[in-house]
Parts: structure tokens; C-alpha cells; sequence
């Protein structure tokens, strides 16, 4: 058996009535873990971030706190999955022999002003149906990313 790895993160996953919950789905060799995005997470890591610049000047703590917000995702790569998972009470993981199907569907554009609305991601699994929308990612970079674990369940 391989060592569980991180292959990609999807970030800012928005779930729930008016997108009030947020999450980065951290797709390993093994599984895929939603980890939420809480105020507190957020402020957590801005605090080790800051703490990171100790008696630097204004402007590296400035461009390391705007970075962070860009960059919030990318710690994932550095942490062992289980650590992840682990990270706050309503992170969950989906295995994939638990997946029946995840359909990733394009946002569509509109004529008016070409505004777009959000790409959509609906999973169902044996824990039940979950539907997200996302902005950050082109809907063909999901599915790429999810057909090497679940094959034709992903379209």
C-alpha cells in the first residue's frame, strides 16, 4: 500500500442555503476530505502567518496578510490528511467505493452584462446527496482531477 498523498485541492467550495458554508475539497490517492473554512480556522492561520514575520516591517506584514488570502488553501500540502481531516469537528471525508456519482456541471453565462453564475458539483454517496458551487476552478480541472480514483462516476 502507498503512503497517502495529496493529489490536488479544490478551494472554497460554497454549500448550503445562501452559500453560507465553505469548504476546500483536499483530494488525496485515498479519499476526498471537505475541510470547512471557519472564521476561526481563518484567523488561526493568520496569526501563525503573522507570527512568521516576527519584527519584520509593516509592509511584509502587510503583503504576507494579503497573501494569505490567496494562499490560504496551499497549507494543505504541507499537513498529513489525517491532520486535515482531524482539523475542525465538521470536516468530513468521502472514500471512493462510497461514491455512486459526481456530476460537475459549467456555470453558464448570461447575456446580460456577461455576468456567469457559479459551476455546481452535486455528489452522492453513501452518506447521502451533497451539492456545492465553486468559482475558482474550471468545472474540466474537477473532473481531471477526480477520474484517475473514480473513473466513469465522475462526469
Amino acid at each position: 500500500m502507498y503512503p497517502e498523498r495529496i493529489i490536488g485541492i479544490v478551494p472554497n467550495l460554497s454549500s448550503g442555503i445562501f452559500g453560507q458554508r465553505s469548504y476546500d475539497m483536499v483530494v488525496t490517492n485515498y479519499r476526498l476530505i471537505f475541510a470547512i473554512q471557519t472564521n476561526e480556522s481563518i484567523r488561526r492561520e493568520h496569526e501563525r502567518a503573522m507570527a512568521g514575520t516576527g519584527d519584520q516591517g509593516l509592509l511584509t506584514k502587510w503583503k504576507t496578510s494579503i497573501a494569505l488570502g490567496f494562499n490560504y488553501q496551499q497549507r494543505y500540502y504541507q499537513m498529513p490528511p489525517e491532520a486535515i481531516l482531524r482539523e475542525e469537528p465538521d470536516n468530513f471525508e468521502i472514500r471512493p467505493e462510497q461514491v455512486t456519482k459526481i456530476r460537475v456541471y459549467p456555470g453558464q453565462f448570461t447575456d446580460e452584462y456577461s455576468n456567469r453564475t457559479s459551476h455546481k458539483m452535486k455528489i452522492k454517496w453513501s452518506g447521502g446527496k451533497n451539492k456545492f458551487s465553486f468559482d475558482q476552478t474550471e468545472p474540466s480541472q474537477v473532473i481531471d482531477l477526480l477520474k484517475p480514483m473514480l473513473g466513469n462516476r465522475v462526469k
